[in-house]
């Protein structure tokens, strides 16, 4: 890929290019190889593409944004790192079904479907799939592996993410607050639920907010895709 005709701002590219190949907005995020220092997740460049965080060693296979790296730790799974805001985020344990992933989003994005949009964190212990099946919801076989699953109704979209390290969390997508609020009630039905991060962009966002802390759960706001940060500095008004 000759250097002018580097991919424009905003692109995905996945591949296992050389360092001198990479968009030049990529190559901004490489201040660091071959030293001791790291970002603030931790996250180290060992050597391009060879990176290192907590117990996992990855390998670069791609950007997105231009600002995001998208990371594949074999057995651990793919993690994207992003540093606007400085972040690690489990995302699939396959490449390939992240991409389904996005194709499915994109496509609600574009019909302007489901706009309502939440996540909670997973206990360790609930069966997989639980939730969806009280629900009565379908399995997604083409969005599913060994670390996330993924299942769909009528105006409900259901994603759980089974990481390998950190939180293992449900990010739900549907139509209005009062499903949001049936699933949530199904959910803790079998699990404890005491924190729920809603979408910065999701509709009836405040509606929801306002619903959930009358039963006692708290609310934090999340960008969309950053969902493995529950923080306690960023509860909503209520």
């Amino acid at each position: 890929m000759p250097r002018e005709h580097e991919m424009p701002d905003g692109a995905l590219w996945l591949g296992l290019l050389p360092r001198e190949m990479l968009p030049e907005r990529a190559q901004s995020l490489l201040d660091f190889e071959g030293g001791a220092e790291s970002f603030p997740t931790g996250l180290r460049l060992v050597h391009w593409p060879l990176w290192s965080w907590k117990d996992l060693q990855l390998v670069a296979v791609g950007a997105w944004h231009d600002w995001k790296l998208i990371l594949w730790s074999g057995e651990g799974g793919l993690w994207v790192y992003a540093n606007m805001p400085e972040q690690m985020d489990f995302v699939a344990g396959e490449l390939r079904t992240w991409l389904e992933i996005l194709a499915v989003e994109d496509g609600l994005a574009e019909a302007e479907r489901l706009r309502v949009e939440l996540a909670f964190p997973l206990d360790s212990h609930l069966s997989r799939g639980l939730i969806a099946e009280r629900l009565g919801l379908r399995p997604v076989p083409e969005c599913t592996d060994r670390l996330v699953s993924s299942y769909e109704g009528e105006d409900l979209w259901v994603r759980e993410a089974r990481a390998p390290l950190g939180i293992s969390f449900c990010v739900v997508r549907c139509d209005t607050s009062e499903r949001a609020l049936l699933l949530i009630e199904n959910a803790r039905e079998v699990m404890r639920l005491e924190s729920v991060a809603i979408s910065a962009w999701s509709e009836s966002r405040t509606q929801l907010s306002q619903a959930l802390a009358r039963e006692g759960i708290r609310t934090t706001s999340s960008n969309r895709q950053w969902w493995s940060d529950f923080n306690d500095s960023d509860v909503l008004d209520s």
